[in-house]
């Protein structure tokens, strides 16, 4: 079983393997998203999870410290996480958005 994403800004829904970050999972389905140095440093990638953030794996130090450079408090919000470094863990139903707001 997949995991299935719809994309906010799109309304597309797609299905992809647990194992991916969403940042891949955005460039497979050719859904634009912003991003440069993957790496979890930039915070450019930040997605807003409108349904599902506990199908992803846990933040870690390094995305959290991003976030908070960036004005979002993924730890008190989960909704907020770096597309690069968020991982599909978990079969369900998730929906993303490319700009948070």
């Amino acid at each position: 079983m997949a995991i299935q994403i719809t994309y906010q800004q799109t309304g597309r829904t797609r299905a992809i393997e647990p194992g991916c970050s969403l940042l891949t999972a955005f460039k497979c389905h050719n859904v634009p998203v912003a991003y440069s140095c993957e790496a979890a440093t930039c915070g450019t990638c930040v997605v807003r999870i409108d349904q599902g953030a506990e199908l992803l794996t846990p933040m870690d130090d390094i995305e959290h410290s991003t976030l908070l450079a960036h004005g979002y408090d993924g730890q008190s919000d989960p909704r907020y996480r770096l597309a690069c470094q968020a991982m599909l863990a978990k079969h369900g139903d998730l929906r993303v958005h490319n700009k948070p707001g």
